[in-house]
C-alpha cells in the first residue's frame, strides 16, 4: 500500500506542486522582507505574508491531489485503476477488490491526506507566535545592543561604522527605562561572532546571546557631502519593529544623529516626554574633534598602539579641550598602556564633567580617584558602577585592576579581584589583561581545574601569545609536567621583546612568586632561569631585583644578596635600599648586616626633598629602630617631617613613611594600640602610593615601589588582640614579595594558612 501510495504521488504530480510552491513562497517572502520597509509598510504585513504562506500550503496539497491540469484544462484526477478518457471499465464478478480494492483504497488514502493536511495546518498555526524570536529572551526587554553600522560612500565616513554605535549609545543610555549595552563589550563579541545576521530570528538570538532585549541595525549612505542615515529597532517582541530615516550634510552629523533617535522616540522606543540631550551637548561641537576621538576609541578597542588610540584622541581634546569624553579616553588610554600620568587628563574631563551622561560620569569619577591615590574610593566607586552598569566591561576591568594593585593598601587580596576579572572576560574573551591576572590568582590557589578550561578559549579567542603562554606556565608547574612547563617557559623568551622590560620582568616574578606556594623549587628555578638571560640591561636589573625579594620572600637571604651583587654596577642608589630591606627581613638576626646596610645609605646624599631623600632616612630610621639607637631614629622622624608642600606627591609620601617609622615605633616599645592608631589617624590606609608610580614606572628610582607595610599593619593588630582582623592583613602580606614566607607562617600558627586547592 505504502508503494502505491508514494506511486500516487508522483502520478498526482503532488511532489512537483509541493516543491515549486515552496520555491516560490521563499522567493515571495524574501522580497517582501527586503522591499517593504523600503516602503514605509509596517512589519505586519509581512508577518500577513508568512502566516498566508503557511496556510496555503495545506490548500495547495489538497488540491494537487484532487485535481491535474491537462489539455482539457483542470479537472479531476483519475483514480489509478480508472481507465483512460474513452476506455470502458472491465469488471471480474468473482473479483471482490473490484468493489472494496480501488475506491476503499482511494477514500482511505483521501482521508488520511486530509487528516495529515489539518494536523499540519493546525501546528503552523499554533507554531507562528512561538517562532523564534525577542519574546522568548529572558532578557531585560528595555536593555538595547546596538550594533555597527552598514557605511557606505568612502573612506571618509568610515569611521562612523562604530562611531554611530558611540553616538547613538551615548545619546539612549539612561534616558528613561532605556539601558545600552557598552560598546566596548558589544562591539568585540559581535566581531567574534562573524558576518551579523539579517533576518529578524538571526538578530533576536545574537542579541539574546549579549543579554539584550532590543537590537538596533542602522546604515549610512554618504553622497558628496550628504547623509543619509537609516536605523531599524526590533523586539522586544518578534515582530516589533521602529524605523527612521533622516537626512543631512555631513557636517551636521550631530543635527542628524539626534533627529534620527528623536523619530525613533516619536515612534515609540522610549516613553513620550522624555527628555533627551543633543549629543553636541555631550560631546563636542567640532566634527574633526568628534572623528579623531571615534577613531581613537575604535583602535583602542581593536588594540592597535599608541599612533593610533592615544594621540588622536590628545588630538582631539587640542581642538576641543571642553570634550570631556575624549578628555577622559586620553587618560584610560594612558593608564592602560602605562604611556604617561594619567591624572590631568582625568582631571581635566572632571572640569566638563557636565558634558558626560551618567555611566561616564561613574567611570570618570572612579578612574580619578585612582589616579590620586584614593585607592579605597576608587574600588568603592567601580563596585557602584557595575552594580547599575553589570554590561560595563571598562567598570569590571577597572575594578578588577584596583583590587588587584592596589588593593592591599586597604586591606584587599588579590583573590578578591577574581570575579571582577572573570566578569570582564565574559564580556570581552580576548582581553588579555584579565587573563593575566587570573592566571596568577589561579596559580595561587593551585586551581589547575580554572587554567585548564581558560587556555582553549585563549586559543581560539585571539589573545596574545604572552597570556597564553603565562598561563600554560602556571598550568604545567603546577602539574609537575616539566617538559611542557620549559616549552611554555621557552615562548616567553621569544616574546620578551614585545613587552617594556620591566614589565615582562615584574610579570614573570608576580607569577613565580604566586606558583612557590605549591611549587617553590620549580617556581625559584623559573626566576633563576629567566634573571640573567633577559634580553636587555633593565630587563636583567629589574629581573634580579624580582629573583632577590623572591629568594628573600622565602627567607635566603644570602642568595637575595647573591642575586643583587651580579647587577649592582646598574642598580646605583637602588642596592644600599635593597641591601636594608634584607637587613630588615624579619629572618634576619645578623647585626653585622645590619650595621653595613646602615653604613652603606649614611654614604649616600640623595637631593634634599626628593623621593630618594624620604627613602634613605625612612631605613635609616627603621635600622636605628632594630640597632637600638633611638637619637638616630629622631634624626630620620625629623628629617621626613621637613618636606616641601611644592611637590604634594613627595609631601605624601614622605609623610606616609613617618606614620610607618613611629608606629613600628611604638610597636617595638610595646604600645601596638597607639601604633594602629598612629595610621589611622594619618589616613594612611586609603592614600598609598599611587598604583602606576607614575612618574617613574622603571621600578629603578628609589621610591621604595616595593614596600610592604601590610605586614606591620598585621603584627599591630595581632599584638592589640584584634587577631580577626590580622589575619586578612596577613594574607594581603602573603601575596607580597618581601614578607611572603613570615606572613604565610604566622597565618599556619593561627590556622588559617594559605588557600587550599579545590
Amino acid at each position: 500500500m505504502s508503494t502505491g501510495f508514494w506511486h500516487d504521488l508522483r502520478r498526482r504530480r503532488v511532489v512537483r506542486v509541493v516543491v515549486g510552491y515552496v520555491a516560490v513562497a521563499y522567493a515571495v517572502l524574501e522580497g517582501a522582507d527586503l522591499i517593504l520597509p523600503r516602503l514605509g509598510l509596517p512589519d505586519r504585513v509581512l508577518t500577513a505574508l508568512v502566516v498566508l504562506s503557511i496556510l496555503g500550503f495545506p490548500v495547495v496539497l489538497v488540491l494537487s491531489w484532487v485535481f491535474d491540469l491537462s489539455p482539457d484544462g483542470i479537472r479531476r484526477t483519475r483514480a489509478r485503476d480508472e481507465p483512460a478518457r474513452g476506455m470502458p471499465a472491465v469488471e471480474d464478478p468473482g473479483d471482490s477488490s473490484a468493489r472494496f480494492g480501488p475506491t476503499g483504497s482511494r477514500a482511505v488514502r483521501i482521508t488520511a491526506l486530509v487528516v495529515v493536511t489539518g494536523l499540519f495546518a493546525a501546528g503552523a498555526w499554533l507554531w507562528i507566535p512561538r517562532a523564534p524570536g525577542f519574546e522568548t529572551s529572558a532578557v531585560d526587554p528595555n536593555t538595547l545592543l546596538v550594533l555597527p553600522f552598514d557605511v557606505r560612500g568612502g573612506d571618509e565616513v568610515a569611521y562612523l561604522r562604530e562611531g554611530m554605535v558611540d553616538l547613538v549609545s551615548t545619546k539612549l543610555d539612561g534616558v528613561g527605562e532605556l539601558s545600552v549595552l557598552d560598546p566596548s563589550a558589544s562591539l568585540p563579541r559581535v566581531a567574534q561572532m562573524g558576518a551579523i545576521p539579517v533576518e529578524v530570528a538571526g538578530l533576536a538570538r545574537l542579541a539574546s546571546e549579549l543579554g539584550a532585549g532590543r537590537v538596533l541595525r542602522g546604515s549610512v549612505v554618504w553622497v558628496e557631502g550628504r547623509l543619509q542615515v537609516r536605523a531599524t529597532v526590533l523586539g522586544p517582541a518578534l515582530h516589533d519593529r521602529i524605523e527612521a530615516v533622516v537626512e543631512g550634510s555631513s557636517t551636521e552629523l550631530f543635527g542628524v544623529v539626534d533627529e534620527l533617535v528623536a523619530t525613533l522616540v516619536a515612534r515609540g522606543l522610549i516613553e513620550q516626554g522624555t527628555q533627551l540631550s543633543s549629543v553636541e551637548g555631550l560631546t563636542t561641537r567640532s566634527n574633526e574633534a568628534l572623528r579623531l576621538y571615534l577613531t581613537g576609541v575604535q583602535n583602542f578597542r581593536l588594540g592597535l598602539g599608541m599612533q593610533d588610540t592615544w594621540e588622536p584622541l590628545l588630538a582631539a581634546v587640542a581642538i576641543d579641550s571642553t570634550f570631556a569624553l575624549a578628555s577622559y579616553w586620553a587618560g584610560y588610554a594612558a593608564d592602560y598602556d602605562e604611556i604617561e600620568d594619567p591624572l590631568p587628563h582625568y582631571q581635566r574631563a572632571m572640569r566638563h564633567q557636565d558634558r558626560l551622561g551618567p555611566r561616564d560620569r561613574m567611570r570618570l569619577a572612579g578612574a580619578l580617584a585612582g589616579a590620586e591615590g584614593r585607592h579605597g574610593d576608587a574600588i568603592g566607586l567601580y563596585e557602584a558602577l557595575v552594580a547599575r552598569y553589570p554590561d560595563d566591561l571598562a567598570g569590571w576591568l577597572q575594578l578588577g585592576e584596583q583590587v588587584s594593585h592596589t588593593g592591599r593598601w586597604v586591606g584587599r587580596t588579590q583573590a578578591d579581584a577574581r570575579e571582577a576579572y572573570e566578569r570582564a572576560v565574559a564580556l570581552d574573551p580576548a582581553l588579555a589583561p584579565a587573563y593575566y591576572h587570573l592566571a596568577v590568582v589561579a596559580a595561587r590557589a593551585a586551581d589547575t581545574t580554572a587554567l585548564a578550561e581558560w587556555i582553549p578559549r585563549l586559543e581560539s579567542g585571539g589573545v596574545d601569545a604572552i597570556t597564553l603562554a603565562i598561563t600554560r606556565l602556571a598550568l604545567h608547574t603546577l602539574q609537575g609536567d616539566s617538559a611542557a612547563a620549559r616549552q611554555a617557559f621557552d615562548r616567553l623568551r621569544i616574546a620578551e621583546g614585545e613587552l617594556p622590560p620591566a614589565t615582562m620582568a615584574g610579570s614573570m616574578g608576580e607569577l613565580t612568586g604566586a606558583l612557590a606556594i605549591h611549587a617553590p623549587d620549580a617556581a625559584m628555578a623559573l626566576m633563576r632561569n629567566f634573571a640573567p638571560a633577559a634580553l636587555t640591561d633593565t630587563g636583567r636589573t629589574v629581573a634580579a631585583r624580582r629573583l632577590a625579594r623572591a629568594e628573600a620572600g622565602a627567607g635566603r637571604l644570602e642568595e637575595a644578596e647573591a642575586a643583587l651583587r651580579r647587577v649592582e654596577a646598574s642598580l646605583g642608589s637602588v642596592l644600599a635600599q635593597d641591601l636594608a630591606w634584607l637587613a630588615l627581613h624579619p629572618a634576619s638576626t645578623s647585626e653585622a648586616r645590619m650595621e653595613a646596610a646602615y653604613r652603606a645609605l649614611g654614604q649616600r646624599s640623595p637631593p634634599t626633598g626628593s623621593g630618594e631623600a624620604a627613602a634613605r632616612n625612612y631605613l635609616l630610621g627603621r635600622l636605628a629602630l632594630r640597632l637600638g639607637r633611638p637619637a638616630d631614629v629622631q634624626r630620620a622622624r625629623e628629617a621626613l617631617q621637613d618636606y616641601p608642600d611644592s611637590d604634594p606627591q613627595t609631601t605624601r609620601f614622605a609623610g606616609d613613611l613617618l606614620a610607618e617609622l613611629e608606629a613600628e615605633a611604638l610597636l617595638i616599645a610595646g604600645d601596638p594600640a597607639a601604633g594602629l592608631a598612629r595610621l589611622q589617624e594619618a589616613g594612611y590606609w586609603t592614600r598609598g602610593e599611587r598604583w602606576l608610580g607614575f612618574p617613574s614606572p622603571t621600578y629603578l628610582d628609589g621610591r621604595l615601589p616595593d614596600r610592604d607595610p601590610m605586614f606591620l599593619r598585621a603584627e599591630l593588630l595581632r599584638a592589640s588582640g584584634a587577631e580577626a582582623e590580622a589575619i586578612q592583613w596577613y594574607r594581603v602580606a602573603a601575596e607580597g614579595v618581601w614578607y611572603a614566607s613570615p606572613a604565610g607562617q604566622v597565618l599556619a600558627e593561627l590556622g588559617a594558612g594559605a588557600p587550599t586547592p579545590p
